[in-house]
């Protein structure tokens, strides 16, 4: 792995804290940080696959350039056009990072990896002990009576950003500390309790950010990590099983102690009103049918985000997208949208479950299950937790 000094540590966790804390704030007119970086980020991208391209790519590859030209066509295309072409770059980012990234050093790609889930965590410790205050955001608990409460999204600008990206820093250092030691050095970074105290850290930080798609990705990722040994020893089933007994217990002690999170979890809403995954099975029925009610184009190219959001609007009140990405695959890119991210997955599942033999199995499989979690119950593409999600994909193919 990459070999830092303390002072080196210490000076890129900054620049990475001030990078991201800054991200929302305005440079000229609308333009910010965070669209800042990411376009500059984009634009080298896109120039180092230019001189490097070549027909010969995994399908997985050809499908997530295929998906982010395709999301530049539909009904959209004639009402908001920039929309869509902000789409084309947040999807095409998979591809351009795969290019990016594919014949670089294992070394290298793990030592991102590693680094990059320790600051995450400890970007958290500040807004953990209130020093900082979180970002504002339309995620509250004023619909279940808790008004008072901030959400702690950390750096981030919202709790399901920072959830999503906390289980994942979880899972990967959770993998190079307890089961593939190989990459570990004796840097005082890669020091195991230094490393445990992170992800005791990174628990407490998503159990703070109340967003459950976050806890099920945490949850199925870290026990398919688990489970993917061939050798389990008696130690780490005992472990195991000591663990699926202290969390039920944790959860219910958490649940009856703090009514907040029970009504969060149980979408107790001061309404009176119950709604399944806070309304998630209304918004996929509301997305499906207004895509049903196209005409032929519509039904295969899709109606795009901004319509969608406008038919939603009025059709249960809300301004919002399907909050699953297969449903958003489908509404807003029609059937050929759908079939080519369904196709993607698959391909990206049969490359992973061929390689059962390589050291990094159990660290993909566990990402791409949990990224497919998150697709189902919250969708839409994060750029931190994708950056993740595609350099274990590219470890698995080493």
């Amino acid at each position: 792995m990459i070999k830092l000094s303390k002072r080196r540590y210490v000076f890129f966790f900054l620049l990475f804290f001030i990078v991201l804390y800054l991200e929302s704030t305005n440079i000229v007119g609308s333009l910010t940080i965070g669209q800042l970086w990411k376009g500059v980020l984009v634009a080298i991208l896109m120039i180092y696959a230019f001189k490097r391209f070549h027909f010969k790519r995994k399908l997985y590859h050809k499908m997530s350039y295929y998906y982010a030209f395709k999301v530049l066509i539909n009904s959209n295309i004639f009402y908001k056009p920039l929309t869509n072409i902000v789409y084309f770059i947040k999807y095409a980012m998979i591809s351009l990072l795969i290019e990016y990234f594919k014949n670089k050093s294992t070394k290298l790609i793990c030592s991102i990896l590693f680094l990059l889930a320790q600051f995450i965590i400890l970007s958290s410790i500040p807004y953990n002990l209130g020093f900082l205050e979180s970002a504002k955001s339309t995620d509250d608990l004023s619909d279940f009576g808790f008004s008072n409460i901030n959400l702690n999204s950390g750096i981030f600008q919202g709790i399901h950003a920072a959830a999503l990206t906390y289980s994942f820093s979880f899972l990967v250092i959770f993998y190079f500390i307890f089961i593939n030691k190989k990459y570990l050095t004796k840097h005082f970074y890669h020091s195991k309790i230094y490393n445990i105290l992170l992800l005791a850290i990174s628990v407490y930080s998503l159990y703070s950010t109340f967003a459950r798609t976050g806890y099920v990705m945490f949850l199925v990722g870290w026990i398919i990590m688990i489970f993917t040994n061939k050798n389990l020893s008696l130690r780490t089933i005992f472990i195991f099983l000591s663990s699926l007994v202290i969390i039920p217990f944790t959860l219910v002690f958490l649940v009856q102690s703090n009514d907040a999170l029970r009504a969060r979890l149980f979408d107790e809403r001061v309404s009176g009103n119950q709604e399944v995954g806070s309304g998630r099975l209304d918004i996929w029925k509301s997305s499906i049918e207004n895509w049903r009610e196209g005409d032929t184009f519509e039904l295969l190219f899709g109606i795009g985000d901004d319509i969608l959001r406008e038919k939603n609007l009025k059709k249960i009140g809300m301004a919002i997208y399907s909050h699953n990405q297969y449903v958003d695959s489908l509404a807003q890119n029609g059937i050929i949208g759908l079939l080519l991210y369904v196709t993607m997955f698959i391909s990206i599942l049969i490359v992973i479950l061929k390689r059962k033999h390589s050291e990094f199995y159990r660290l993909t499989l566990p990402i791409v299950i949990s990224y497919i979690m998150m697709d189902i119950f919250q969708g839409g593409i994060w750029p931190i937790t994708l950056f993740i999600f595609v350099l274990s994909l590219i470890l698995i193919e080493r």
